[in-house]
């Protein structure tokens, strides 16, 4: 009976070390699962960051109308001699001002946003890309983004500029005048007069809210009703910058207009244009392209693999070896 105890026991023991060994594979085995993933990911996020310039054209955007906001309601626990609630005063200013508005519209010159894009073949990128650049600063312009790179060792480039609205035509004519051929070609105008009139009326509700609320705090007494009208106050005041902000942004839209160029020495790295849906040739060369890209992130993940041997081959022998003693063990 004592030999057979020994015998179990020693049996025991040597099944944990067998699953404390096969835990220490799969330890392993998961690391090198882990290293080489980040590897690929690393390679194939890689390829897709060089190739994001065929993936649009920079069509002009549209502006969303901004989020209503009311002033609100708020209850001062109604003492004697205030005035009635902002929201009415609100209510009554904002029927008034909109039944004018239509009025305004009518007569008022309207706010056009004008934006377009080009897409060209050039005899050289950088030239081309520099001679738009000083052209946006000689008509006091800016430049809102350039974008100058190589796909398959051939320059390509994307510039944004805007330029005063009043030199538009002008500076669509210039950027032809440096094209070997346009490709694609868009104008947009969008209208923002009534946008812009109905922030107008917003803002001078609000304006109106805020005298009032002014006044009543003036008429207060007690310290819970200034409190109440401070933060009715401070809110009104942070929805009058925001309108403000809105403003401000669609008037300098509507003084520079938008132009975005897209340059490259033949028309295969060019963006496809919208309008054309059917172009076989040009995606089996960009089919090619992706494959060519993908064969060499392949070799590229070869050529990691073996400088990073140093440190995943001393692990492989290692489990290799455990494997080896665990196979050892069974046959035993």
């Amino acid at each position: 009976m004592l030999c057979l105890e020994k015998f179990l026991l020693f049996r025991d023991a040597q099944n944990d070390k067998k699953r404390m060994l096969k835990k220490i594979l799969v330890i392993v085995g998961i690391i090198l699962g882990a290293l080489i993933l980040i590897w690929i990911g690393a390679l194939i996020s890689g390829n897709t960051s060089s190739n994001d310039y065929s993936s649009g054209y920079g069509e002009p955007q549209s502006l969303s109308a901004p989020s209503q906001s009311a002033i609100g309601q708020f209850d001062l626990g109604t003492p004697s001699g205030l005035t009635p609630p902002v929201s009415n005063l609100a209510s009554k200013e904002i029927a008034s001002t909109r039944e004018s508005a239509g009025t305004t519209n009518d007569t008022a010159s309207r706010m056009v946003i004008k934006s377009g894009s080009l897409s060209m073949v050039v005899k050289d990128v950088a030239k081309t890309a520099k001679d738009i650049l000083e052209y946006t600063k000689e008509k006091k312009g800016w430049v809102v983004s350039s974008t100058i790179g190589e796909q398959e060792l051939v320059p390509y480039g994307q510039i944004t500029i805007r330029v005063p609205a009043e030199k538009f035509d002008e500076a669509m004519e210039y950027a032809h005048g440096l094209a070997e051929k346009v490709k694609y070609e868009n104008t947009a105008g969008e209208d923002i007069t009534e946008q812009y009139t109905d922030l107008k009326s917003r803002l001078r509700n609000l304006e109106a809210a805020e005298e009032e609320l002014l006044n009543i705090m003036k008429r207060s007494g007690k310290i819970d009703d200034i409190l109440a009208v401070q933060q009715e106050l401070t809110r009104v005041r942070e929805q009058i910058e925001l309108l403000k902000g809105q403003m401000q942004y669609l008037d300098q839209s509507v003084r520079m207009a938008a132009i975005t160029v897209n340059l490259a020495l033949s028309e295969d790295l060019l963006p496809i244009p919208p309008a054309e849906k059917w172009q076989p040739v040009y995606v089996l060369k960009q089919a090619w392209s992706s494959l060519h890209n993908a064969l060499r992130g392949i070799s590229y993940l070869i050529i990691w693999l073996l400088v990073y041997a140093i440190i995943w081959l001393p692990l492989a022998v290692i489990v290799w070896a455990i494997w080896k003693l665990i196979k050892r063990h069974k046959e035993k």
